[in-house]
């Protein structure tokens, strides 16, 4: 390395062919889905046990605010509450994917620890930064709708298409900045920055991945409950605390098994790359 030191046209070829080596490994979209699958099969009543009571309180303080008109500073305390109940569910199903269910402090999910404040403050994060970039994606692609209103039903088309870029653009950030979450639920300081930089050369396949799901499963959700609230009597046999509890499960899992497959990635990259300088 030491004649590489002086030769900086062979650094930047050296560097070019490691970037390439790098760039090889793709995240696999499938192989994410089926470790989701194995994991909801072998844990699913553990997961069940671990979100029922955070999921419970969750559906009782949305029911509440929609039939009483309380105030505003008692809705504060309560969307506290429901901040705590969400990440409950949300640290316990990432522990116990991510380090096993010995790694709970209470089968029932239901404890405070360091690991759970980083996860309130990192989901406080990520909503933030969504919203943002949300507003700034909405505002001109809004404009840009207002424009052309009064053209009729001519641009309707090209409405639709923008809107859906805007939703697609939102998604992919959302899924490189979500990471974050099941990091810290299972201690992971590490920085966002790198975090971030986990996904890079992969951030469309990490969308797909964990966004397309999501998406999916939620409209189904979404409409097996209005089915239910339009059908008095059909609560009794599908509860819709069941469907949360079943929709919070796999989108949540999902994500764990989305950081794990990135972390294993990246070790596989260092590891190529390891041996590509050693070959040089």
């Amino acid at each position: 390395m030491n004649g590489l030191q002086k030769d900086k046209p062979a650094i930047r070829v050296l560097e070019g062919n490691l970037q390439v080596v790098l760039m090889q490994q793709k995240l696999a979209i499938f192989k994410i889905w089926d470790d989701l699958a194995k994991e909801l099969s072998q844990k699913s009543g553990i997961l069940l046990l671990a979100i029922l009571i955070p999921t419970i309180a969750i559906s009782i303080i949305e029911h509440l605010n929609l039939v009483v008109d309380f105030p505003w500073f008692l809705r504060l305390i309560g969307f506290a509450f429901y901040l705590v109940a969400i990440s409950l569910v949300a640290v316990s199903c990432h522990r116990i994917i991510l380090l096993g269910p010995d790694s709970m402090v209470t089968k029932w999910g239901v404890y405070w620890d360091n690991d759970l404040l980083n996860y309130i403050g990192a989901l406080i994060f990520v909503a933030v930064c969504t919203a943002i970039i949300a507003v700034v994606l909405m505002f001109p692609m809004m404009a840009f709708v207002m424009m052309f209103s009064a053209a009729g039903g001519l641009f309707e088309p090209l409405n639709f298409l923008m809107l859906a870029l805007v939703w697609v653009c939102i998604a992919y950030v959302m899924a490189r900045i979500s990471i974050l979450l099941p990091a810290r639920a299972v201690g992971d300081t590490t920085s966002f920055a790198k975090l971030f930089d986990l996904s890079k050369g992969n951030g469309w396949r990490l969308t797909i991945a964990t966004m397309l799901p999501v998406f999916v499963i939620g409209a189904l959700i979404s409409s097996l409950t209005s089915w239910i609230f339009e059908n008095p009597g059909t609560a009794s046999l599908i509860p819709t605390v069941l469907l949360s509890l079943i929709y919070s499960m796999i989108t949540i899992c999902l994500l764990s098994c989305a950081y794990r497959a990135l972390l294993q990635l990246h070790s596989r990259k260092d590891t190529e790359a390891d041996g590509f300088l050693s070959d040089q």
